[in-house]
């Protein structure tokens, strides 16, 4: 299998040659490197910390570039838990965030992605979390030029603005969203809002009735957004999802037989779409009334169960003192996911793309996962959070997948008032990499023909998203302001220029 074939979902820099990739030590090593590649027209590829898995990871879009990898430059430059806001760089992961938040009335708010994942990375790439969208939180950027000068972008750059901190816009045109998705500079600090915990909240789970009444739904959850009922993101998942979410974690934790835990995830998971999600409030009468008003609006869909940490330990106790190991397991499980809502990192998604022997035997999940025997790649459509949008799009993916002879674990998600969002993951083994690449690729066309166009892609799908005409004009024209010798991440959404 060629170094591309077996790279392009999962690799990260370990697995790329040495004289490829470079680690700079601090901004000034940054700057240096950069001006001299600037200087001598070498093109290069900045990552973050490289584990933007199942759309490249490390990989550059021009084969030829030079990666950067930021990695090192790892800084929390202000942490102010008065004033509920972080400044960091490009190397600090979630979990080590994540973990000096956890006593705190804040917490960062995660993805369901790895400990070692890049905040800054994922919120460049417009990442989708447990309470939003990631760029919602972004207050203003650091960002160094090719030539090596540094600009900052919103209300940042003005040093002795008393609100510079919280107040994202700055003053005349800001810059700020022009360095999401694309390749005008190396972004080597972010000032990211923090968010405030309730002090209240209940876990739902959902078990819907029939793909039909799951689709039927999608109006209530529009509703209960709309109405500022839910205030997270609601995880909806076929079965193929949960148990590959599920099972190696189970599994991992308790020496329990697969076919034991299969059994019982079965029972647990009783219908072909489950979801969760969470209810906040800082009153306990606001929470009575939004758990009540979620009842209402979905029980003729699904089967509503609403579990509190409390009720979640007893059981687990109650499971523990008879001896039911599984059982134990499995709600440990469901209380770590529950923490994903709390801001509380975890690795456990990584067992969903590793076998379950690599997930229960390795103690570096994030490197595992370039090792890996498996392959995986995603598609990640939005559309419109009404019935006729979600049934259209899911049996699309069903029907595409199924002539590939793939099975797509699919999480619905509904993210924001009429914005529904699909998370498609392939699995294969690493001899189908072909076959799941043009599966994605096919998924992706037609999704985007039919209006559900996938707010990300990978490196190999760009073209699609790179139609001809004004707005591409007027990305180059700023590209060339930018970076004149076009070696910052070339043919990254945006076309390379014609010679």
């Amino acid at each position: 299998m060629n170094k591309l074939a077996n790279n392009i979902f999962s690799t990260s820099q370990e697995n790329l040659q040495s004289d490829t990739t470079y680690f700079p030590s601090d901004i000034n090593a940054l700057r240096d490197f950069l001006i001299n590649c600037n200087e001598n027209s070498i093109k290069v590829y900045p990552i973050s910390r490289g584990y933007n898995w199942g759309l490249g990871a490390s990989e550059p879009v021009d084969k030829s570039c030079r990666v950067i990898n930021l990695r090192k430059l790892n800084d929390i430059h202000e942490l102010n838990l008065e004033e509920g806001f972080v400044s960091i760089g490009p190397g600090v992961t979630q979990g080590e965030l994540s973990d000096l938040l956890i006593d705190t009335e804040y917490m960062i708010d995660v993805t369901g992605s790895s400990r070692d994942t890049s905040i800054i990375g994922n919120a460049l790439e417009r990442g989708i979390t447990y309470k939003g969208l990631r760029v919602e939180s972004v207050i203003g950027l650091e960002v160094m030029l090719p030539n090596g000068e540094i600009i900052h972008t919103g209300s940042t750059r003005f040093n002795e603005w008393k609100v510079k901190n919280h107040y994202q816009h700055g003053v005349g045109a800001d810059l700020t969203s022009l360095f999401f998705q694309s390749n005008f500079g190396v972004v080597t600090k972010m000032t990211y809002r923090l968010t405030r915990k309730k002090k209240y909240q209940v876990y739902i789970k959902l078990n819907f009735h029939n793909e039909e009444k799951l689709f039927e739904s999608m109006s209530s959850f529009n509703n209960l957004i709309k109405y500022d009922i839910i205030d997270s993101v609601y995880h909806i998942a076929n079965s193929q999802r949960a148990v590959n979410a599920m099972l190696p974690e189970i599994y991992r934790n308790e020496n329990v037989s697969k076919k034991n835990i299969q059994r019982l995830l079965k029972i647990a998971l009783s219908s072909e779409w489950t979801s969760s999600g969470i209810l906040t409030a800082d009153d306990k009468t606001v929470l009575k009334y939004k758990i009540k008003k979620l009842r209402k609006s979905l029980s003729s869909y699904a089967r509503v169960e609403v579990l509190t940490q409390t009720k979640l330990s007893f059981l687990q106790k109650l499971v523990k003192s008879f001896g039911l190991s599984s059982f134990y397991a499995f709600i440990k499980c469901i209380r770590s996911l529950m923490n994903l809502y709390n801001g509380q990192s975890t690795n456990i998604a990584l067992g969903a793309v590793l076998t379950n022997d690599e997930y229960k035997e390795s103690k570096n999940l994030s490197e595992q996962v370039e090792k890996s025997s498996r392959g995986f790649s995603y598609c990640l459509p939005l559309t419109k959070l009404n019935q006729e949008s979600a049934e259209e799009m899911v049996k699309t993916i069903k029907a595409i997948c199924q002539t590939y002879e793939l099975d797509p674990s699919i999480t619905l998600n509904p993210i924001s008032y009429m914005v529904l969002e699909a998370v498609v993951s392939v699995e294969y083994d690493k001899s189908q990499f072909t076959k799941a690449h043009n599966c994605i690729r096919e998924l992706q066309k037609t999704l985007n023909h039919q209006g559900h166009i996938s707010y990300r892609t990978n490196i190999n799908d760009m073209d699609l998203y790179l139609e001809k005409g004004p707005y591409m004009d007027v990305l180059r024209s700023i590209k060339d302001s930018f970076d004149p010798n076009a070696i910052i991440s070339p043919g990254r959404y945006l076309p390379e220029k014609s010679s």
